[in-house]
């Protein structure tokens, strides 16, 4: 598929149910995102076999992947904490150390926490504990196969991410019945992130999950002080026999393209793809760092290869320049060594001559050294683009080397100075960077008159 290397990005969201491979492939350019193709593979014999025809299908040599299965997830526990505002990033902290000790004692599972800010100093752990062992053989799996997945999930958030390109969905809260796990549950998200979980009890009839939705869904009105049956449900199937007042609405492709599948697992591989999309979504990611890197280089390295068959002709015509050029030179030198000899007893003559030969020279020097030496910067755009918080916008972006390090200068506006700390915190914990330093900070006037706004400039060595 022809696209642009580095700026137009595929993302492949995969989701493995039962005997069966359900996939969707979407476009990103910038920050628009459109559906190119979905199917599913039966697998057949292994999962060896379907994998090799999954690559068949998909249209491109470069992409991201995110991979879920439902049975990756074992439980879910949620809670809410009150913690004081300045000891808040150490409470999470010790919290989060304290689930990797509870990981490592449990040698075949690994537990996983999403946090939700309530209100102030009020806070909402969603915590997830998945088997590992499975995690750890899917993976194995891909990667013999030169898949190498930049994001590992059960499914279970990703189904209503299918939906955050939908403007019903965000605006305000929405909420996802997933019927597709062994015991049911029904997420509620507020403007497209991920707000509540509740387990469900299991229900051959569909109807009665729908009427147990549209129970805790009313407690959950009452609470954020909401119009009751305000909250949209959106489910993979129903009955018209459900006699509830609620608004429910079927998962599909429709805001995203004209596109539509009848295939009930499709919206969490179309979430899948979204969430590579837009990472901030969650941090639900069973990917470790060293492999997510690995999989950001393997995307570069496709890329690149990309973009040198597009640079291959500008090439071949600077080579055939650089060859002509350097005949004309070689003529050049011919005629001078003639001239030299035949004005061999004018000395004055001949050291100009000299000098012509010289300056020759050195136009073919820089010639062949502008042709071979080139700095590409392409991946630090893409760091900076992974790492930007939401309410950051940069207004002026310069690069420059110096003796192997690449010097970035950065200028943006932020709608609060917290945002910028942790841009900044981000760049400093890159691997690749060296030293990040904050220039300076100003607050933004509009009419003589501050705004909450501010302006930043800050320094990143590479």
């Amino acid at each position: 598929m022809l696209k642009i290397p580095f700026i137009e990005h595929t993302l492949v969201g995969i989701h493995i149910e039962n005997d069966h491979i359900y996939w969707v492939q979407v476009k990103k350019l910038v920050n628009k995102i459109s559906l190119v193709a979905c199917g599913s593979i039966k697998v057949q014999n292994t999962l060896e076999s379907a994998l090799e025809e999954l690559k068949e299908e998909i249209d491109s040599d470069a992409y991201y992947l995110a991979i879920s299965k439902s049975n990756f997830l074992r439980t879910i526990h949620v809670e809410e904490v009150s913690i004081p505002e300045d000891e808040a990033e150490e409470w999470i902290n010790n919290y989060n150390k304290n689930k990797r000790i509870e990981e490592h004692s449990k040698r075949h599972s690994v537990a996983l926490s999403e946090w939700v800010e309530l209100e102030e100093d009020v806070f909402r752990i969603i915590h997830l504990e998945y088997d590992q062992s499975a995690v750890a053989e899917i993976k194995k799996i891909f990667e013999q196969h030169e898949l190498i997945p930049s994001c590992i999930s059960s499914g279970l958030f990703e189904s209503g991410y299918s939906q955050v390109l939908n403007t019903e969905f965000i605006d305000g809260f929405s909420a996802i019945l997933c019927d597709h796990h062994k015991n049911p549950h029904l997420i509620i998200y507020k403007e497209g992130r991920v707000f509540q979980t509740h387990n469900l009890d299991p229900y051959e009839s569909i109807n009665i999950l729908i009427e147990q939705c549209d129970s805790l869904l009313k407690t959950e009105e009452l609470n954020a002080e909401l119009t009751l049956d305000s909250i949209p449900l959106y489910v993979y199937s129903r009955s018209d026999n459900t006699l509830i007042k609620r608004d429910i609405k079927d998962l599909t492709f429709t805001h995203l393209s004209k596109k539509e599948s009848s295939e009930k697992f499709h919206p969490i591989a179309l979430g899948n793809s979204i969430k590579l999309a837009f990472p901030q979504l969650d941090s639900i990611n069973l990917v470790k760092e060293h492999t997510l890197l690995s999989a950001q280089w393997y995307y570069t390295k496709k890329e690149l290869i990309r973009l040198s068959v597009l640079l291959f002709v500008p090439l071949i015509l600077i080579t055939l320049l650089t060859y002509a050029s350097h005949k004309i030179i070689e003529t050049n030198l011919f005629e001078l060594s003639q001239i030299h000899e035949q004005v061999s007893g004018n000395l004055a003559l001949v050291e100009t001559e000299l000098e012509e030969v010289a300056e020759l020279q050195q136009k073919f020097q820089t010639l062949k050294k502008d042709v071979q030496q080139k700095v590409y910067v392409t991946e630090v755009f893409e760091l900076v683009a992974t790492i930007i918080p939401d309410d950051v916008w940069l207004t002026d972006f310069k690069a420059s080397t110096d003796n192997n390090v690449l010097k970035i200068e950065i200028s943006g506006i932020s709608s609060n100075a917290s945002s910028i700390a942790i841009f900044q915190r981000k760049s400093q914990d890159l691997e690749q960077t060296r030293s990040v330093q904050l220039l300076s900070t100003e607050l933004v006037s509009e009419n003589n008159t501050l705004t909450s706004h501010v302006k930043f400039k800050m320094k990143v060595h590479f």
